[in-house]
This record gives structure tokens, sequence and C-alpha cells, in this order.
């Protein structure tokens, strides 16, 4: 896999969580930053915003979905792909964060515990290189759930492996 240089940021205010996924994201080669709070998140998007925002939903002084609300509302984060985690769920329950990732404006959203080869999955497929993707067929993201969101270049997706 041909990875664009792309720099994404974690925001989970587990400790044990963010570290390893943090571990495994510098094992498959990504560039990563972690934070544990919501203002930390604006923080770091004011100054150097991510291309690629992983964002739980269960932050220590916010939540998520109020982060991704106000980072959609700076001009500067409107192109960051933003990975919501959520709280587990089971397909029915899974409609109410698919909302409430649309509402926010996320782009993908991940249920707790996610396997963490679906994320590098994902992340693979958001950061293959142009050349070699348009050289091999067109990545599908395979979906459980998918709404149209108000965002013009994205859908939310509850994001499943091929």
């Amino acid at each position: 896999m041909h990875h664009t240089p792309k720099l994404i940021l974690i925001a989970d205010g587990d400790a044990r969580s963010c570290r390893t996924m943090e571990q495994r994201l510098h094992d498959a080669q990504y560039r990563v930053n972690t934070v544990a709070s919501g203002d930390e998140v604006l923080q770091h998007c004011e100054i150097d915003p991510p291309d690629i925002l992983i964002l739980d939903v269960e932050l220590v002084d916010m939540d998520g979905y109020e982060v991704c609300e106000k980072l959609r509302s700076d001009l500067l984060c409107e192109e960051m792909t933003i990975i919501l985690l959520t709280p587990p769920n089971d397909d029915v329950a899974g409609v109410y964060p698919a909302h409430m990732v649309d509402f926010a404006g996320g782009d993908f959203f991940l249920a707790k515990p996610y396997d963490p080869f679906v994320l590098i999955q994902l992340l693979d497929d958001l950061t293959e290189d142009p050349v070699a993707q348009s050289a091999s067929s067109p990545p599908a993201f395979p979906t459980r759930v998918t709404w149209p969101t108000s965002r013009p270049r994205a859908s939310v997706t509850m994001y499943s492996p091929r």
C-alpha cells in the first residue's frame, strides 16, 4: 500500500486506548499526534489542522459531536476527514450514532469495540496514493449503514472491511 503522507490526530480521553491506537498507526507507517480533550483538539486544529481526525465521542471535557460541530464551522477544517469512535452498539442502536455523526458533520464512524485492522483498512483507503489507486480498481467502502450528509463530498459511513 502506498500512502500519501498525511497527518492523523487521535483524540481519546482513555490514555491506554490512545497509546494502543497510536502504536498501531505508527506500526502501519502513519504520522500521528495525540490529544486527550476536546479543547486540545480545537487548539491543535487551529495551529496545524490534521488531514484525518480520529475523534472519540466520549472525551473528558466535551463530547466528540460538539467538537466535530465546532471544527466544521471553521473553514480551515472543512476538508479534514473526521472519523468518530462511538460507544458500543448493535445494528439497531447504530441508527442514533449515525444520525449524530451526520448532524455533527462527521465522515465516518466506528462503533467500539472496533477491530483495529478495520480502522487501518479505512485509513489505507483514505490515504492510498492516487496514482496507485487509479492503476488498481477503485476502493469500495462496503458498509452496513450509510446516510447522506449535508457535506457535499462525504456520506456518513459505518465502515466495515472489504
